[in-house]
């Protein structure tokens, strides 16, 4: 399961990039129909991390995978969203994003810290 970030297009009308929860696997460990999965193998540091790349081909999903805090589609597919700058609603979607570039810097502070510590 992974969160994608794609088009959320609704009787033919493109609303924009929304982001959803998606099934990249079925229960056996098989990728789903119309998924591709590629690893991105060995990286410099932080091998740890799994990281990889996958794409979708005719890929319906339901509106359950939707994560809806700032729109939400209704059972007859119609689009709604309190936010009606679609500009704005994807800033919004976005706005972790710093915290995560922070959050990744004093990881990397602390791995310069302690690999000097060590080296000298």
């Amino acid at each position: 399961m992974t969160v994608c970030w794609a088009r959320l297009i609704l009787k033919g009308t493109d609303y924009g990039i929304h982001a959803f929860l998606i099934h990249l696997r079925d229960s056996r460990g098989d990728v789903l129909p119309g998924v591709s999965v590629k690893d991105c193998g060995h990286k410099m540091g932080v091998n740890g991390v799994d990281n990889g790349r996958f794409w979708f081909r005719n890929v319906r999903v339901p509106k359950t995978a939707l994560l809806n805090k700032f729109a939400d589609v209704t059972d007859s597919a119609d689009y709604i969203s309190p936010v009606k700058d679609s500009d704005a609603r994807f800033g919004l979607h976005m706005s972790w994003s710093p915290s995560i570039f922070f959050s990744d810097m004093m990881v990397l502070m602390f791995f310069v810290r302690v690999s000097k510590r060590h080296a000298l």
